[in-house]
């Protein structure tokens, strides 16, 4: 009789565990469904969102087979509309093409001082938001005015683009411009 006492509370208390655990596996799933339902609001709003520039049809042209300008251009105009809780990721995805388009050569035309300055400006304002992105001290508008430097700094490369094929100078009398 002791021996099916014995037996009977074993089960019970290893029936009684298998619940329990099925229980907080539930409890885990809402858990991470929760974390999953993060805020993904866009950190600005869409109407006081920076506009991305476009290229001028001769640019365009010139730029077609410049494959990274054309994908870091298409994730630059995603920007305005990234929450805060991808920032960080979208910041490292832009760090990458820039990379990719300093590896990849340069259209001859565009190899100019003026075009690699500004986009290293375009560089350190991505650098600076995703040190800041990460960091949950700084405010939904320090973000956003990061987000507004990087758009600005690609609109200036792109501006310059624009300038440089327009101008109906070759590449010899640029250089000799005074």
């Amino acid at each position: 009789m002791r021996y099916i006492y014995c037996v009977i509370v074993i089960i019970a208390f290893v029936f009684s565990a298998c619940v329990g655990s099925s229980n907080k596996g539930e409890n885990n799933d809402e858990q991470q469904k929760d974390s999953l339902m993060v805020d993904q609001t866009p950190l600005i709003k869409v109407e006081s969102a920076p506009k991305v520039i476009e290229l001028n049809s001769r640019a365009k042209k010139e730029i077609r087979t410049w494959a990274s300008f054309n994908s870091l251009n298409s994730k630059v105009e995603q920007m305005p509309s990234v929450s805060r809780y991808r920032l960080y990721t979208f910041t490292e995805e832009l760090d990458v093409l820039y990379e990719e388009l300093f590896e990849q050569e340069f259209p001859e035309k565009f190899n100019v001082p003026p075009v690699k300055s500004r986009l290293l400006v375009f560089r350190t304002f991505i650098l600076k938001l995703k040190s800041k992105a990460d960091d949950q001290r700084f405010s939904d508008e320090e973000l956003t005015q990061g987000i507004v430097e990087i758009v600005e700094a690609f609109n200036n490369v792109k501006i310059q683009v624009n300038e440089i094929s327009e101008s109906d100078l070759d590449d010899d009398e640029m250089i000799n411009f005074p």
